[in-house]
C-alpha cells in the first residue's frame, strides 16, 4: 500500500472516530488494525477507552413507534443527501452529513433529550438499508417510514397507522424517499408528541433549506 492510500485510510479513521462510531466499524471501513485504532481512539478522546461489546441490531434500535419515526427521519435525510448510491454502498459522507441534519432538525423542534439513534446506531440503520434487512415504505398520507424486516412490530405507518405495500429500495424510489415533504411528514407526529409532553413550542424550518443550506 502506498503512502497516499495509507494517509487516506488514516484520515477516514479519524473522521469516523470523531463522528463517534465503534472502532469495529472504523476497522471495517479502513482495514486498520484494532490495536492501532484503539490507540488512535484514546488519543482523540483524551485517554478514554473505546466502547466494546456486541452492537445492537436494527430491530433493537427501532423498537417503538417513536423509534420508527426518528429512524425514518434520519433515513429520509440520508437518502436525500446520498441519493441512489445509498442502496448500493454505505456512503460515509452522506451518513455523517445526514446525522448532523438529523440532530439539527431535532434541536430546532425543541427536543433536548439525547436521541436513541447515536452515530453507531445510525450506521447500523444504513448498513441494513443497503443489505435490505431494512427498507423504506411510502404511505398515501405522505410519510415515508422505516420497516425492519425481522421486527416483531407490524409494519404500519407511524403517522396514520396504514399498512402499506412493499418497500422502496431502488434508484427510482430514492427520489421519492428524498422529498422534503416526506421528511417533514415522517417527523411531525413524533415532534408533536414530544411537544405535548414538554409544553415547548415547535419551530419548523423547511427541510429542503436544512439539507441544502445557502
Amino acid at each position: 500500500m502506498n503512502r497516499l492510500s495509507q494517509h487516506a485510510q488514516m484520515a477516514l479513521a479519524i473522521k469516523l472516530i470523531v463522528f463517534g462510531v465503534r472502532t469495529s466499524i472504523v476497522q471495517l471501513h479502513t482495514g486498520i488494525s484494532a490495536p492501532i485504532l484503539r490507540a488512535l481512539y484514546r488519543e482523540i478522546n483524551n485517554g478514554e477507552a473505546p466502547v466494546s461489546g456486541q452492537m445492537a441490531e436494527s430491530d433493537g434500535v427501532v423498537s417503538t413507534r417513536q423509534d420508527v419515526i426518528e429512524a425514518s427521519l434520519f433515513l429520509n435525510l440520508y437518502v436525500h443527501v446520498g441519493t441512489e448510491t445509498v442502496f448500493r454502498t454505505i456512503n460515509i459522507d452522506a451518513l455523517i452529513r445526514a446525522y448532523g441534519l438529523f440532530l439539527e432538525f431535532r434541536a430546532e423542534a425543541g427536543l433536548v433529550a439525547v436521541p436513541k439513534i447515536g452515530p453507531t446506531e445510525a450506521w447500523i440503520l444504513v448498513r441494513d438499508l443497503r443489505i435490505r434487512d431494512l427498507s423504506l415504505r411510502s404511505c398515501e398520507c405522505g410519510c415515508t417510514y422505516a420497516v425492519v424486516h425481522k421486527h416483531r412490530l407490524l409494519p404500519r405507518c407511524p403517522a396514520c397507522g396504514a399498512d402499506n405495500e412493499p418497500a422502496i429500495n431502488s434508484s427510482e424510489g430514492a427520489t421519492r424517499v428524498g422529498r422534503p415533504t416526506s421528511i417533514v411528514s415522517s417527523a411531525r407526529a413524533f415532534f408533536a408528541d414530544e411537544a405535548d409532553r414538554s409544553s415547548k413550542p415547535l419551530s419548523f424550518r423547511s427541510v429542503s433549506t436544512i439539507a441544502n443550506p445557502s
